[in-house]
């Protein structure tokens, strides 16, 4: 239902994810748990003429201590949408988390980019699919793990070198008392 109170853009946004919420209604995305496909609507009235209309497209868990997985977005100011494959969500998951489990059937993601890509079509959204993390999210990982690696070699040192330090002041403190 319009809004009076919104601008073009921001009715625009919120139009089309009450669409995509009546498309993907009875749509669940199995595996460690049911997901909901859900398109985020922007905050407030106003979009700043289209700058910030990014809605971003999320598979909300239905059971409670189950994360939520950011897939995509959609711009219906300027008519596209980028959603990652399969793949791509595995390999960010493991970059983030270290683990395989994303918790998200392949099959029953592939059939709803299927869907998503008809609905898209259907009102002339250029819909890109993204088939690997961007480089620098890669970058940022590296850089983290590099990080955390720096660190353990400092907690090392540090621990060697009270080691050290222990021990030479035991062998003066046994060389005024026992000497």
């Amino acid at each position: 239902m319009p809004d009076s109170r919104r601008t073009r853009f921001a009715q625009a946004a919120a139009d089309f994810a009450g669409l995509f919420e009546f498309t993907f209604e009875e749509v669940r995305i199995i595996g460690s748990c049911p997901r909901k496909p859900v398109l985020k609507v922007p905050e407030g009235e106003s979009t700043g003429g289209g700058a910030a209309s990014v809605q971003h497209i999320v598979l909300e868990p239905e059971v409670k201590g189950h994360r939520a997985v950011t897939v995509g977005w959609v711009n219906k100011a300027n008519q596209t949408a980028l959603v990652r494959t399969h793949g791509c969500l595995m390999q960010m998951h493991q970059q983030a988390f270290g683990d395989g489990k994303l918790g998200v059937d392949a099959a029953a993601y592939q059939h709803f980019l299927e869907q998503l890509r008809e609905l898209c079509a259907s009102h002339t959204i250029d819909l890109r699919l993204q088939t690997a993390p961007p480089p620098a999210a890669r970058d940022a990982v590296a850089a983290a793990k590099k990080e955390r690696r720096s660190h353990r070699a400092f907690l090392v040192l540090g621990v060697l070198m009270l080691f050290l330090l222990l021990g030479a002041t035991g062998a003066v403190v046994y060389r005024f008392f026992f000497e």
